[in-house]
């Protein structure tokens, strides 16, 4: 396969919110954790984590301690994805949630360069859910160390809409001072 190169990547990535029922090779899931780690951290500090989940049991039970939490029947995690990645920094670092934000961008151009689709899913990260025993126990059982926290987390998979279409951009979103 034939990865594209980084400026076509950054502009036609799109979020995918419907998956096919396929695997992804553990090479291709090697390769997107790779990529997150190279992400930028402050100070080179690297305290973060990053998660790959393709156990359908685990995925099975945070989407109902969500739906719980938020008291929303209809919650779907991850939209069914066949990957679901949980990005994580340290509690006590108040550059966690920038430095996630790098590691996250980093998953999501890694993934459609490969050829797949991603959305960034920010329900692990809300304050219903934080709290709550059986999430932390989630946690852990997905290697998320003790002292950190969820930043983001992103669905992977193969592309069933095959929708690329961009929404205009907004207007006025940047500046050149000269």
């Amino acid at each position: 396969m034939k990865i594209m190169d980084a400026i076509n990547c950054l502009m036609t990535r799109r979020s995918v919110r419907t998956f096919l029922d396929k695997k992804i090779s553990e090479k291709d899931i090697e390769t997107i954790l790779k990529a997150g780690i190279e992400g930028p951290t402050a100070l080179n500090k690297q305290d973060i984590h990053i998660s790959a989940i393709t156990n359908k049991d685990w995925l099975n039970k945070m989407e109902n301690v969500i739906k719980d939490a938020l008291h929303s029947d209809g919650y779907k995690l991850g939209y069914h994805a066949p990957l679901f990645i949980v990005i994580s920094g340290d509690k006590n670092n108040w550059l966690t949630v920038r430095n996630g934000g790098a590691i996250t961008e980093n998953v999501l151009l890694c993934a459609h360069a490969l050829g797949l689709g991603s959305v960034w899913i920010n329900q692990l990260n809300t304050p219903e859910v934080q709290d709550r025993e059986d999430y932390k126990e989630l946690l852990k059982e997905a290697g998320i160390p003790a002292n950190y926290e969820v930043v983001a987390s992103v669905a992977i998979g193969y592309n069933a809409s095959n929708d690329s279409i961009s929404k205009p951009r907004k207007p006025d979103l940047t500046t050149i001072l000269k």
